[in-house]
């Protein structure tokens, strides 16, 4: 039986321009690293107001899920769930 590694990334409450650079970096780093299954973990009150860390997420969950992974956010709330929508990728909410 394979074992899957998944690693969890915190989201901080709010996702703007300066702050989704530390989000994104911590995927790129799991990414580097070899590990194909990412949640991110995001609370009641986290806030996605960037449109490049949407394009990020999009382009980082098709990665994934070519090498057989995925990538999820755990924990959204219905305003981000409806970003998500808007977006076209509510299937990265759980």
């Amino acid at each position: 039986m394979a074992v899957i590694e998944c690693v969890e990334i915190v989201l901080n409450e709010q996702i703007s321009f300066r702050t989704a650079q530390s989000a994104i970096a911590k995927i790129q780093a799991a990414i580097k690293n070899g590990i194909t299954h990412i949640h991110l973990a995001a609370t009641e009150s986290t806030k996605i107001s960037s449109a490049g860390f949407l394009a990020f997420l999009a382009v980082a969950a098709r990665h994934l899920e070519d090498k057989g992974g995925e990538l999820q956010i755990v924990g959204a709330n219905a305003n981000m769930k409806n970003l998500l929508a808007i977006s076209r990728l509510e299937r990265l909410a759980r």
